[in-house]
């Protein structure tokens, strides 16, 4: 809604931005009509809400297509960027995070904190500018730009390292740290300390127990961090020139095709909210007080 309320805010008419100051009072009539332009404001928005609730996205005034139609194929490209960006920082993170917790004090431990604190603080945007001049232009081990050619699982996975590793470098650090910080806090408490009295090997208690609810903060996170990787992968995709939602939205601002936008930002609230559904769910079965505390039948 507000994102609807605020393409009013933006300085000259939008009919003129669109189609130039040089089209016909009849080509201006016309898209007037089909926006829904010569409507109150308040009816405009209903109508948008009402059409977005039916999974109508509405007509892309530029190419004439529908717009649902148009993010169905940028979408796979850009679910494809962040769910490989996620799974490379669950699994570095993880990996960092356990074995500082492992060593809490040391020379190794010091490294990997302050490497997991460089990684948090640098833009996904500057990382994909490094690694895109280091090792595309430089080196020339991966490819520059696209999303390769379809078909060819091979050559689709090498154009998607490069910008899935620039997704996934601040949540590496980010979940090293707070693995490392939950999975402490576990092995201190006394359940734990009473199984190493009855010689539970340490790999056993780490592994299959310590670990499981050290996940709970990180899974708990897990919901912002896809809203993070979708948001950070319009930069992305637009320094490797790849075919997705943030591009789509970044084209369709630049060309203030406003309908286009709306449901570009529409897409990625949904899976924001979505995302953080099911860290709830997960959240439930992987702590059972938490679904104990929800009631008989959670």
């Amino acid at each position: 809604m507000v994102l609807f309320a605020m393409q009013h805010f933006v300085k000259g008419d939008l009919i003129t931005i669109l189609l130039g100051p040089r089209a016909t009072p009849e080509l201006r009539a016309m898209y007037t009509t089909r926006m829904g332009l010569d409507r109150p404001v308040l009816e405009q928005m209903w109508l948008f809400l009402k059409q977005a609730a039916s999974g109508d996205l509405g007509i892309d005034i530029v190419s004439n297509r529908p717009i649902a139609t148009i993010l169905s194929e940028a979408l796979p490209n850009t679910l494809q960027l962040a769910s490989t960006g996620l799974l490379l920082a669950l699994v570095f993170g993880l990996l960092l995070g356990s074995i500082a917790a492992r060593r809490p004090g040391t020379l190794l431990d010091t490294v990997l904190g302050v490497t997991s604190v460089a990684f948090i603080t640098t833009p996904a945007f500057v990382v994909a500018i490094v690694l895109l001049l280091v090792f595309s232009v430089q080196l020339q081990w991966f490819p520059v730009t696209g999303a390769g050619e379809p078909g060819q699982p091979l050559d689709r996975l090498v154009h998607l390292a490069l910008p899935a590793t620039a997704l996934a470098i601040g949540w590496v650090g980010y979940l090293a740290r707070l693995i490392r910080a939950s999975l402490l806090e576990v092995l201190s408490e006394d359940h734990v300390r009473m199984m190493r009295a009855y010689g539970v090997p340490e790999r056993r208690i780490v592994g299959r127990y310590a670990m499981r609810l050290a996940l709970i903060p990180v899974v708990a996170v897990m919901g912002i961090g896809v809203g993070d990787m979708i948001s950070n992968a319009v930069f992305v995709e637009i320094i490797f020139a790849r075919p997705g939602v943030g591009s789509l939205i970044y084209n369709a601002i630049l060309a203030r095709n406003f309908p286009v936008v709306q449901a570009g930002i529409l897409f990625t609230v949904l899976v924001y909210v979505t995302a953080n559904l099911v860290v709830e769910i997960l959240n439930a079965w992987l702590d059972p007080r938490i679904a104990r505390s929800l009631g008989p039948g959670s």
